[in-house]
């Protein structure tokens, strides 16, 4: 026999109950989600990390290689430098080497002895056979000579000990140059990295965060759902309990009159009252 009352409580559970599956369901799925999400940016931040350092691997020849150069180019100037573990790298015979001065004797021309000999002889000759080989004139002109000759000398030894220097300077600190441009490169690297590493962890954080609201809002309205279901049925029961409990019309009962209470008329015409 069908009983109103218990058809309106079945539908409020099963109502409620299909709501708070459903909610359940999403929750879930925001959960799953988040999940997922932060499974993401972990690979992402991974495979970055594992970039940087195979950069790192790259730009490694070039790196020591220039800090090598460094130390040679420190060496030759004169300062001991360190280490990366803070010892004291050992001097070679080189120390030094362009800091020392100009001595025109390391940088003579090998041929200028030969050279300026047979000049002299030259003149020499040249003097006898004009008959005034020791006349004051040819000594101040043979005094000449050996001071424009020394002097021209004189620069152009400088010159090569000059050039040599800027030569082995510039190409060290070409070297040591190509070391400081890697780790530059890597400096940037290593920044650029940390700072997309820092971002995705920010949005990742982010995302999860915003799918586990939701999740307890799905949570939370399923919870809702249920109370909903409850207070209908709860007011459907007590509605049909309250009707059944009312007189029954077709048994003979007459039904209350309507009266205005303050006219005392009767607003019910299809009743008559005796």
């Amino acid at each position: 026999m069908f009983d109103p009352i218990t058809a309106t409580i079945g539908s409020a559970v099963i109502s409620g109950g299909l709501g708070f599956l459903g909610a359940q369901e999403q929750t879930g799925a925001a959960e799953d989600a988040a999940r997922m999400n932060m499974d993401a940016t972990d690979r992402a931040t991974q495979l970055q990390r594992e970039m940087y350092n195979t950069s790192r691997a790259d730009m490694a020849p070039w790196r020591d290689v220039g800090g090598q150069g460094l130390y040679t180019l420190a060496d030759l100037m004169g300062i001991q430098a360190t280490d990366k573990n803070g010892n004291l790298i050992p001097m070679s015979d080189k120390f030094g080497y362009l800091t020392k001065p100009f001595d025109y004797n390391n940088w003579k021309d090998p041929g200028y002895d030969f050279r300026f000999n047979q000049g002299v002889q030259a003149m020499d000759r040249s003097a006898s056979a004009k008959g005034n080989l020791f006349s004051g004139g040819y000594n101040k002109a043979l005094t000449q000579y050996g001071q424009d000759y020394g002097s021209n000398e004189f620069m152009n030894a400088y010159n090569r000990y000059a050039n040599d220097q800027n030569n082995l300077y510039n190409r060290y600190a070409g070297v040591s140059g190509t070391g400081q441009t890697a780790s530059s490169q890597m400096g940037n690297w290593g920044m650029n990295s940390a700072s997309t590493i820092g971002n995705m962890g920010m949005t990742g954080a982010q995302n999860a965060g915003n799918a586990y609201q939701n999740a307890a809002a799905a949570t939370a309205s399923g919870y809702a759902n249920i109370g909903n279901a409850v207070n209908s049925g709860v007011s459907n029961y007590l509605y049909l309990n309250n009707m059944n409990q009312q007189p029954n019309y077709n048994a003979g009962l007459r039904p209350p009159p309507t009266y205005d209470t303050y006219t005392g008329l009767n607003f019910n015409p299809n009743l008559s009252y005796k």
